[in-house]
């Protein structure tokens, strides 16, 4: 949510067992379309299956990080033959009411403010203090991505994660899951991967160490090291 690809750079490529890496940017993020109207879940899982049509992919291992994880998770319940294995990192089916009423104020003040109303507040719910004194140069690369996104998408994008609410499709899952959450993630904290590992059937939960909620960011290694072994 209000990233772009930039949240993956620091993940291992040439460790990933020669795959393939391929990634892109939501719609309304980064360099994709600044498409008009309301986002919605199912527009954004169209995307990624017509960008997996594009590209002749006719089944993958879909790793997907907070907002992205939900997107990964409605493609593997409307198409479950294109998704081999699913990796979220940082996410929930659903936000607790208190988040979503934080979610919505923030829509809100973006909506007059523009992006540089919500950015230092996006930040502190990604990255822990330490990680952000001590990582300032990565910190602040990742706030000018963010201060350059289209701030109407943005709303529009935030206001639609603040209504997801997947839990009681879960159980149709049925690809291999791993669910990966930051120990010191406050944004989707430990309970909520805990509720997504209840609700999928053989479902296995890491809790990476060190880490708040940008965890490609704050524990790349972990994650990458995540992904090939549940390859």
């Amino acid at each position: 949510l209000s990233s772009s690809m930039e949240l993956w750079t620091r993940i291992d490529q040439t460790a990933l067992n020669g795959k393939t890496i391929i990634s892109y940017d939501l719609r309304g993020h980064g360099r994709s379309e600044k498409v008009s109207g309301p986002h919605n879940l199912e527009k954004h899982m169209s995307d990624l299956a017509s960008l997996m049509e594009k590209l002749e992919i006719e089944q993958t291992q879909i790793v997907g990080h907070s907002l992205g994880a939900m997107i990964a998770l409605e493609l593997a319940l409307q198409h479950p033959t294109k998704v081999s294995s699913l990796t979220l990192l940082s996410t929930t089916a659903a936000f607790p009411q208190e988040t979503r009423n934080t979610l919505f104020e923030m829509a809100a003040s973006a909506s007059f403010g523009g992006m540089e109303s919500i950015t230092d507040q996006l930040i502190d719910l990604s990255f822990r203090p330490i990680f952000h004194k001590t990582e300032s140069k990565i910190v602040e690369a990742i706030r000018r991505s963010l201060l350059s996104n289209d701030a109407p998408s943005i709303v529009s994008a935030i206001r639609m994660v603040a209504k997801v609410d997947l839990r009681e499709r879960l159980s149709s899952v049925s690809c291999p899951t791993q669910i990966l959450v930051g120990s010191d993630d406050i944004l989707t904290p430990l309970d909520l991967a805990k509720e997504l590992v209840a609700s999928i059937k053989g479902a296995q939960l890491k809790e990476l160490p060190n880490c708040g909620h940008a965890a490609p960011v704050e524990q790349p290694s972990l994650v990458t090291k995540a992904i090939t072994e549940f390859s």
